[in-house]
């Protein structure tokens, strides 16, 4: 039974306790996410931009240089994935410690007059290990492959046998772009679908 006073209802019981009327839960507004996965979208496409302009001038860098080293025979006499402690600053990792993993191999080769010993790096780490492992199992012992060396300083070579070994670092840019352009796709189309709703 109800009795209205001020014109403000007030619930009397006659049976059992009286229950206040339930309130709606409140639900973020569609708009509300789509306009967050609208500004996540477009950090997307900013790193993977990002990346292609330095993918690009890494892909330059290394062009220019092996188009002005002398390229030659070399024998691998080692090769060892290697390991180093990277300590993040900016990140929510920040004061923690990582391992990363990188690829080089032991090399002689002749320059001139003279016969050299030095060391081919992949040009990059990862976290993973796994990610080394395809060039461990390329570069053996023995093997003999192309390099390129720097005619200024003959102990600074690059791998030059083939193009995913010589430009191994801007090649993995480029996946990495690839794939944030491909969340900033996702995320755009998710987010025009919400607003349509």
């Amino acid at each position: 039974m109800t009795f209205t006073t001020d014109n403000q209802p007030t619930v009397i019981p006659i049976f059992g306790v009286a229950r206040p009327p339930s309130t709606p839960a409140k639900q973020t507004p569609p708009a509300t996410i789509s306009g967050l996965l609208q500004r996540l979208s477009l950090f997307a496409g900013m790193f993977a931009v990002a990346l292609t302009l330095l993918s690009a001038y890494g892909l330059y860098q290394i062009r220019a240089a092996l188009g002005t080293w002398t390229q030659v025979q070399a024998e691998v006499i080692s090769s060892e994935i290697y390991s180093r402690q990277v300590h993040f600053a900016n990140s929510h990792k920040a004061g923690q410690l990582s391992t990363v993993y990188g690829f080089h191999a032991d090399v002689t080769y002749s320059a001139g007059q003279h016969s050299y010993r030095s060391q081919a790096d992949i040009g990059y780490q990862k976290g993973n290990r796994g990610d080394m492992l395809r060039w461990s199992n390329r570069y053996h012992p023995g093997n003999r492959i192309l390099i390129a060396y720097d005619p200024s300083d003959p102990n600074h070579v690059r791998f030059a046998d083939d193009f995913a070994a010589a430009y191994a670092l801007p090649l993995g840019m480029i996946k990495l772009a690839t794939f944030f352009l491909a969340a900033c796709i996702a995320l755009l189309m998710t987010s025009r679908k919400m607003r349509s709703q």
